[in-house]
């Protein structure tokens, strides 16, 4: 409690007994240092609710930001300028998918510099600051990445797994049957 003000959130996520365990759980570490919590599992449709057919009181719609904390599963983008549409101040909905309306304008400037150029040293740098500003001002907490296990036959050359969880094909056009 600050000034009369008792801290309470809502938890949002899915009926997957995995999320509704989950939020019992951190409802449970946050009580027992004085934040009062609130599980709030919804179905998949709700939260993952398009913009046009959810309202501002659609309980825990990630596309109208009704939530205090959300816990969702993520795919990361294989390009740096998937990141883009998903963090930077210009796409709250309806005008994109920064759900969580993050706004910061150094994070803002250093997704503008991935995406005004193709010059890959100043990719790499700009999402150095990109992922530098994330971790520092928690836009996020990753909660666990998923391992992609491929198998794949011996006889198939030049397969190499995909750094994302986008499925193993992203280089298909490479591979070739040994001989």
């Amino acid at each position: 409690m600050k000034n009369g003000l008792r801290a309470k959130i809502e938890l949002c996520s899915t009926t997957r007994q995995a999320r509704i365990d989950s939020l019992k759980l951190i409802a449970a570490q946050l009580k027992a240092v004085g934040i009062e919590a609130i599980p709030n599992n919804v179905s998949a449709a709700d939260i993952f609710i398009e913009f046009n057919d959810g309202t501002k009181d659609s309980a825990c719609a990630l596309t109208h930001s009704n939530f205090d904390v959300a816990e969702h599963a993520f795919g990361v983008s294989v390009d740096p300028i998937g990141n883009y549409q998903t963090y930077d101040s210009k796409f709250f909905e309806p005008s994109g998918g920064n759900d969580a309306q993050v706004s910061d304008p150094d994070l803002d400037a250093a997704l503008e510099k991935v995406k005004g150029t193709v010059d890959f040293v100043e990719v790499k740098h700009a999402m150095a600051t990109f992922q530098k500003i994330y971790i520092e001002k928690v836009v996020e907490i990753p909660l666990y990445f998923r391992k992609e296990v491929e198998v794949v036959s011996p006889k198939l050359g030049n397969f190499f797994a995909n750094p994302t969880s986008a499925g193993p094909t992203w280089n298909a056009v490479d591979w070739y049957v040994k001989a």
